[in-house]
């Protein structure tokens, strides 16, 4: 019974951050990040986020995604900052389009840094030099 009760606990806590969340997002503007990490096991994970030091302790702690759970400790290899949470999740689902290879070759050239991501994130990948054969490539 404890159990039951614990659980009613966590959903109204999980509701009430929620809220402070909605709350706190109407009184600020959010910075939202499309990032790479490298974990132990050598894997890549991409993701976004609006804390990046938090969700990186996430991650480090087992509490990520649950790619990351046992993989950790995870590295960051990059990150860019965004204004729109749409800007940070269309680069995402490019960045998850690519191979392994390109996504190595990525960290290695590396895309344009975090104040030349204006507009749409799509229209940075196509303009980095390294990146416009694989991106013309894949129709992304």
């Amino acid at each position: 019974m404890g159990f039951a009760g614990d659980m009613v606990f966590y959903i109204e806590s999980k509701r009430e951050k929620n809220r402070q969340v909605a709350k706190q997002s109407q009184s600020e503007v959010l910075t939202f990040f499309t990032y790479i990490v490298r974990c132990s096991d050598s894997t890549l994970y991409i993701g976004w986020t609006i804390d990046l030091k938090n969700r990186l302790n996430a991650h480090n702690e087992g509490r990520g995604a649950k790619y990351t759970r046992g993989r950790g400790p995870v590295q960051l290899m990059a990150s860019w900052k965004h204004e729109s949470k749409t800007e940070a999740m269309r680069l995402e689902y490019a960045l998850k389009k690519l191979s392994r290879r390109e996504k190595e070759e990525l960290l290695k050239t590396g895309l344009p840094p975090d104040n030349t991501l204006m507009g749409s994130a799509m229209s940075s990948l196509v303009s980095c030099e390294p990146l416009r054969k694989l991106i013309s490539r894949r129709k992304l």
